[in-house]
């Protein structure tokens, strides 16, 4: 994942990760809840995000390890993150940017 040993946090895609969140009926975190793996679990089972896909695609085995990632990023940003990628996740592999067509060939 991307974020690995990311040091500074911007918060640029907040305004996507709400309405991401208003899209599966409810809000995102508290700004304030800190990345640790009881909330990781509790915040995937309130979007419905496979923990195992998740954690496939960041790159770790287990929540903690997730959680151990980037400790210093609100938890509102790893799961507005994990929305972003929510999409992909239900179909199963990367789509292309809309207007352009898939290459089935």
């Amino acid at each position: 994942m991307i974020l690995r040993g990311a040091e500074t946090f911007d918060g640029s895609d907040r305004a996507n990760w709400e309405q991401l969140a208003r899209g599966h009926g409810s809000r995102l975190p508290k700004w304030q809840l800190a990345v640790t793996p009881r909330n990781l679990e509790r915040w995937f089972r309130r979007f419905g995000l496979d923990v195992a896909t998740v954690l496939g695609n960041w790159g770790c085995h287990t929540l903690r390890d997730m959680s151990a990632l980037n400790p210093d990023w609100p938890l509102r940003a790893i799961i507005g993150i994990c929305l972003e990628e929510a999409p992909l996740q239900a179909r199963g592999r990367a789509q292309p940017p809309s207007g352009e067509k898939a290459d089935h060939g």
